[in-house]
């Protein structure tokens, strides 16, 4: 019902996936995938943000192009308690990703568990910080842009944000979550609604998770005429059924409703949607995974499945076997 419910609200109807290349390797999977340009750019928000913007587009000004082909990789991982290990092993990821990617992305909240975090402002950190600065390095020296989750810590207010550092290292976008879950209202301050940036890859907006279903946040965003849509997400379900059939059924539901909410932001914007999540189980729920890259069009280009994985997906902008509805 929920499903049913997006799609009508939203007028669109879900389409099948497009066909794509798969590796047996860690569930790395790789896709191609074209962006339109046939929307014009639509008037931004007058609004605070969080964000840095360096421009914003009026629907008269000649909308940039997306760079014809964009190497980006999803990164799906299993968090843990110790947010030490947890960085040294998303780093290690992130530097093995680094060399082929023009564009990394990581989960909501990455180096913290998102329900059982045991005092979220002992693993907080500033924006700039420790965390952020390690891939401002990694940033730097591959020349590529970085998308990732934070637990910050602004004065005594903690916020649920995510950040893009660009290939010289410098934070393009701090993003803080708009639309809070009842996990995030417990310790996190909402933020003031998303924003749009200029990159060399094209117009980037960032939505965490909860955000990518409340049709007010994705009607700011799309009035910014973003080329691309990364989405940190953790995508928790609950399985505190007694049967094994019971949860699998509640699992494959939970997967189906990520899949379309991506598919219909997707539609909304007319941009490409780039998710990453977490994987692994939290006390009596599973992060269910399933980082995803959709089309312009609503197209599914790449998924992968419940397991660790680095999800490689090639846009292409220009690629005249993309189809769009």
């Amino acid at each position: 019902m929920i499903r049913l419910a997006v799609v009508m609200v939203c007028g669109f109807a879900v389409m099948g996936c497009q066909e794509t290349a798969v590796s047996d390797l860690r569930g790395v999977r790789t896709a191609v995938a074209e962006k339109s340009d046939s929307r014009e750019v639509a008037d931004a928000m007058n609004r605070g943000s969080d964000a840095r913007i360096t421009h914003v587009a009026s629907p008269k000004a000649a909308r940039p192009k997306v760079k014809d082909r964009i190497r980006a990789t999803l990164i799906q991982y299993d968090c843990s308690n110790d947010k030490q290990e947890s960085v040294a092993r998303l780093l290690e990821l992130v530097t093995k990703s680094a060399p082929q990617s023009d564009l990394i992305v990581l989960g909501e909240t990455v180096f913290a568990p998102y329900t059982t975090c045991q005092d979220y402002r002992a693993v907080a950190e500033p924006v700039p910080g420790p965390f952020t600065e390690s891939l401002a390095k990694i940033a730097g020296e591959h020349k590529l842009h970085i998308c990732s989750g934070v637990v910050e810590t602004d004065g005594d207010k903690l916020f649920n944000t995510a950040v893009l550092i660009g290939p010289d290292g410098r934070i393009l976008s701090k993003y803080r979550k708009t639309s809070l879950a009842s996990v995030d209202e417990k310790y996190f301050q909402p933020g003031n609604g998303p924003a749009v940036v200029e990159t060399e890859l094209g117009r980037i907006g960032i939505l965490i998770c909860k955000d990518s279903q409340d049709l007010d946040v994705i009607n700011a965003l799309a009035r910014q005429a973003p080329q691309l849509i990364l989405v940190p997400s953790y995508g928790l379900a609950k399985t505190d059924y007694s049967t094994k059939l019971e949860i699998d059924c509640m699992l494959d539901e939970c997967i189906d409703e990520w899949r379309l909410r991506m598919q219909t932001l997707a539609k909304i914007c007319h941009a490409f949607v780039l998710r990453a999540d977490h994987v692994g189980t939290e006390g009596q729920q599973v992060r269910v995974g399933h980082s995803i890259a959709v089309s312009s069009g609503g197209y599914v280009i790449a998924e992968a499945t419940m397991k660790p994985a680095c999800l490689d997906v090639i846009v292409k902008a220009d690629s005249p076997d993309q189809k769009h509805w």
